[in-house]
């Protein structure tokens, strides 16, 4: 799980730096890729705080 995310954030954010050079940085696809960064990188932080959390609780 954990390595697919990190796949995915890496491959979204070169589409979306991609994405600045072809439309620029304030274009509507930029943006919405941007907000689709965000949203992984929040699961990606959310699974790691939840792993750490369980092995404080395990020790």
């Amino acid at each position: 799980m954990k390595s697919r995310l990190l796949h995915e954030i890496e491959s979204k954010r070169r589409n979306m730096m991609d994405a600045v050079c072809k439309y620029g940085i304030s274009s509507s696809e930029v943006i919405r890729q941007s907000q689709e960064l965000d949203i992984l990188i929040n699961q990606y932080q959310r699974l790691q705080y939840h792993q750490s959390e369980n092995v404080a609780i395990s020790q």
